[in-house]
């Protein structure tokens, strides 16, 4: 029995296609249709089927798709078809030439310690459906209440998570590195956001069909342990947070903050969104910048607006809570060294 999910979002993968709509629309169909299907409230059609099969390189049932087009618009739709097919196909030709992750991105598989934590078999699996992608300082990759396609695995870049108040207010509760996935509640059952996701530092990530982490999920005993591992984790992570910010002075959580980005940063630079600064650290994000300032004016960061350059590591981490030690040894208690 055929996977059509997996099947779908082969043809959008190897056609380069960046969303459910793009390749709605190159099968002739509609945002609705496609959205309907993805619920489980209708099918995908004999037609779009049979489409989707001959894109991928089942000749054998090219006339038949050629013969079902309605007479209207019969060579448009032809045209279109063949045009989709040819994309496929190149896509098809440039992943068997390259295997691994095209080397115009900095990064591998093995940056993301989750994916280098499976097994080679299991890794093996999820590789054809890996995509690179840039990710962007300030870019929102989910909202709240959104329902969620895409997971993504940092290589380099990392992702602050708000959760917000139906009053609009907001607050950081976790930030997710190579360390992690973006989207895990998503993969163990809730399709929609229960926090908004945004980039905080800029860099790479894998991206990776939903549907597909969802299938390996329910098959691989080794992925399942390590996200629930990581879960687990990111529970804690978000639990520490909250007491931190309840317990804390704004300038012992601004230098837990800083501590847990400097983790996942080669260089002492953090570059900030003011979609992400100063607002990650809540009802004290004002007086961050208080903070940030005095500890300029004692030499120990430089600030400018979106950059803080850490002169002197040791000094921050004097003024920082126990909040940040408690994070890493729970990290290497899950996970071993770090």
């Amino acid at each position: 029995m055929r996977d059509w999910y997996i099947l779908f979002d082969n043809v959008k993968a190897f056609a380069g296609l960046s969303s459910d709509a793009q390749l709605a629309e190159a099968l002739n169909l509609t945002r609705s249709q496609i959205s309907a299907w993805r619920t489980g409230k209708s099918d995908l059609g004999t037609l779009a089927k049979l489409r989707i099969l001959d894109v991928l390189g089942q000749d054998d049932v090219r006339s038949a798709v050629l013969s079902l087009f309605p007479d209207r618009e019969r060579s448009l739709l032809i045209k279109q078809h063949l045009e989709l097919a040819a994309r496929v196909s190149q896509g098809i030709q440039q992943r068997h030439e390259t295997r691994r992750p095209t080397p115009a991105y900095a990064c591998s598989v093995s940056d993301n310690r989750l994916l280098a934590a499976l097994p080679e078999r299991d890794l093996e699996r999820l590789l054809r459906y890996l995509k690179p992608v840039e990710m962007t300082l300030g870019q929102v990759v989910y909202q709240q209440g959104e329902r969620i396609d895409t997971v993504y695995l940092p290589a380099t870049a990392l992702f602050a998570i708000f959760h917000s108040t139906p009053a609009g207010e907001s607050v950081g509760v976790a930030l997710v590195g190579n360390e992690g996935l973006v989207g895990i509640s998503a993969c163990i059952g809730e399709p929609h956001a229960f926090n908004r996701a945004v980039v905080q530092g800029a860099g790479h990530a894998y991206e990776l069909s939903l549907d597909v982490i969802r299938q390996e999920f329910a098959s691989s005993d080794a992925l399942q342990k390590l996200l629930m591992r990581y879960t687990q984790l990111l529970i804690g992570q978000m639990a520490q947070i909250a007491v931190c910010g309840h317990h804390h002075t704004p300038r012992e959580q601004l230098c837990r903050w800083m501590l847990q980005t400097l983790d996942h940063l080669e260089s002492k630079e953090i570059h900030v969104s003011k979609k992400v600064f100063p607002s990650i650290l809540g009802t004290h994000g004002s007086q961050a910048i208080v903070e940030i300032q005095k500890f300029e004016s004692a030499g120990i960061v430089r600030y400018r607006p979106g950059v803080i350059k850490v002169l002197d590591h040791a000094a921050i981490a004097e003024s920082a809570c126990g909040c940040h030690g408690t994070l890493k040894r729970e990290y290497r208690r899950l996970f071993g060294t770090r």
